[in-house]
C-alpha cells in the first residue's frame, strides 16, 4: 500500500482542529462473529484520537482484501474448523500462522509463533 504522500495537502481533523499525520494504523472490520484486522495500513491519522482517514486507493484495496478474507473465514466456520485465529503476512515478511507446530505450506515451513 502507499507509503508516501507527495504534494498532498495535509488534512485537518475537524473534531480536534489539528493536522492529521500520515502514518501506519490498523484497520478492523467485523461481520457475523468474524473480525478481520489489517495492520500497517497507511492513513491520515488524528494524533489525538487515533481516528484514521484512508485514501480512496487504499480504501478500494481494503474492501477487496476484507471481502476475500471474510469469504475464507465463513468457509472455515461452515466446515466447523477447530482453527479460529490466523495470522498471514504477505511480502518480505515470513509467512506465519498460530499453530502448535511448524507446518509445511506450499513447500515452505512456517515458523511457530505461539503454543
Amino acid at each position: 500500500m502507499e507509503k508516501k504522500m507527495i504534494d498532498t495537502k495535509i488534512p485537518v481533523c475537524k473534531k480536534h482542529n489539528i493536522k492529521r499525520e500520515w502514518r501506519p494504523t490498523t484497520f478492523e472490520y467485523k461481520e457475523d462473529n468474524i473480525t478481520v484486522r489489517i495492520s500497517n495500513v497507511m492513513a491520515w491519522v488524528c494524533p489525538k484520537s487515533g481516528n484514521a482517514s484512508f485514501t480512496p486507493q487504499i480504501m478500494d484495496e481494503l474492501i477487496e482484501t476484507v471481502q476475500e478474507l471474510v469469504l475464507i473465514a465463513k468457509k472455515s466456520v461452515k466446515r466447523k474448523s477447530s482453527l479460529t485465529e490466523y495470522f498471514l503476512s504477505v511480502g518480505n515478511e515470513a509467512l506465519t500462522t498460530l499453530c502448535p507446530q511448524p507446518i509445511n505450506f506450499n513447500n515452505r515451513i512456517t515458523q511457530q509463533v505461539s503454543c
